[in-house]
């Protein structure tokens, strides 16, 4: 792994900028969602101007939230970065990237995207701060830490360790993305963890129930429901390697009304069925084009599985999209990449 900037570069840097610029990430979480918005009242609490947009749509859940709010849905990274160009003449522009392994990753996912599409002109730097395992160090400074729960801990860890405040309204951002990505202080490794920040941002005024239980776990779309259902019945089963997956085609999807964020969600409903050390879900998203997602328990590193599908993520979280595939070629892609891979990918 590529050496960490320091956090007195980074925020040295936020200190010296006319303006920050921020994405979700394309098919935005809670964890993207709530670093972005922690950052953003961070950064007006500092008088700092800025911004953050996303080009893809949340799930609907969090989009009726009150974070939600805060983020300008439908400019590209590269329209705010131009537009924050044109208001400020003078002085750097910092590109924050949160919870973002790769650059395609950044708003609408682009594999043709370079370093050079988002540094426009000499003023702009990029920061990229994450926890995925995969990050590529794409950013001027980066910091990733792989031991946080979420993009938020990693957050959380560097305004402590700088003794910044953290208002409530961060604090409720800040949980909002330990929450989701540690499914509720539930996964493995991380979830004593995320259970300790959680208890730390309660002190600090979070809304753990008004502005993230009420709105995250118990308002869950009817369509929602219904995909989960559907993935539970579609369920297959490989008693020798311990693993189950499920498939759902693209007139199931489009009959749903399920945008790119919700079908990520899907793989929640597979995760913690007895009897599996790890699940798959495999979503045919457009014509040719299939989203998977891997959910380990503890032994099997589904991170290198993804890797070998041209995706990433942590050990026990990853995702990949294959391109130009049916949904029966990919499911084969992926059963073969499995074998090939899983003696490797198993931890005894």
């Amino acid at each position: 792994m590529s050496a960490n900037s320091s956090a007195e570069e980074i925020f040295d840097l936020f200190d010296n900028a006319k303006c920050v610029v921020m994405s979700l990430h394309s098919s935005p979480d809670g964890d993207s969602l709530g670093a972005c918005v922690a950052m953003k009242h961070y950064f007006k609490g500092k008088n700092l101007a800025v911004k953050v947009v996303s080009h893809d749509l949340l799930s609907e859940n969090l989009a009726e939230s009150a974070f939600a709010e805060e983020v300008e849905f439908g400019p590209s990274i590269e329209q705010a970065i131009e537009e924050a160009l044109a208001t400020h003449k003078q002085g750097h522009i910092v590109v924050l990237a949160l919870d973002t392994a790769s650059l395609e990753m950044i708003g609408k996912r682009d594999s043709d995207r370079s370093l050079g599409d988002l540094k426009k002109s000499e003023r702009v730097r990029v920061v990229n701060i994450d926890h995925h395992l995969t990050n590529t160090f794409y950013g001027d400074l980066n910091y990733v830490d792989v031991e946080e729960p979420a993009c938020c801990g990693v957050l959380l860890s560097l305004l402590r360790a700088r003794g910044e405040r953290i208002s409530a309204e961060m604090a409720s951002a800040l949980l909002l993305g330990i929450c989701t990505d540690s499914g509720f202080f539930s996964y493995w490794p991380h979830a004593e963890k995320a259970l300790k920040e959680g208890a730390f941002l309660l002190e600090m005024g979070a809304e753990y129930y008004d502005k993230i239980v009420r709105v995250v776990r118990n308002s869950i779309p009817l369509k929602l429901a219904k995909f989960n259902a559907l993935l539970i019945n579609n369920l297959r089963v490989n008693e020798e390697k311990r693993f189950a997956y499920s498939t759902c085609a693209f007139e199931e999807v489009k009959t749903l009304g399920l945008n790119d964020a919700e079908v990520r969600l899907g793989v929640n409903a597979l995760v913690g069925i007895k009897g599996f050390e790890f699940v798959f879900t495999l979503t045919e998203i457009a014509r040719g084009k299939v989203k998977g997602s891997f959910r380990s328990q503890e032994k099997v590193d589904v991170s290198l599985f993804a890797k070998a599908l041209g995706g990433g993520g942590h050990k026990t979280a990853a995702g990949f999209i294959l391109e130009n595939a049916s949904l029966e070629e990919a499911e084969k892609k992926v059963l073969e990449v499995i074998g090939e891979n899983y003696s490797h990918a198993r931890e005894e």
